[in-house]
């Protein structure tokens, strides 16, 4: 189910990446050798891939725009 959405998504013109452990990833993460634990390399490498990306569409990943990280309190 999952692979015929991605081809979906690349018939749309879609540039699909995938992370993860699994062979057929785009970017391969370590597994860990538990399906619980996996997501923890894989949780990384999403964000280390997501603040590179920011940078090179020459935006700040600590400032995203439209995003304030301040809490008011009263």
């Amino acid at each position: 189910a999952v692979n015929a959405a991605y081809a979906e998504l690349r018939a749309g013109g879609a540039d699909v990446r995938t992370l993860g452990p699994d062979p057929l990833s785009t970017l391969i993460t370590p597994g860990t050798g538990h399906g619980v634990t996996d997501v923890v390399p894989t949780a990384l490498g999403f964000y280390l891939f997501a603040a590179h990306l920011a940078l090179q569409r020459g935006l700040d990943p600590d400032r995203p725009p439209l995003l304030s990280k301040v809490t008011k309190t009263r």
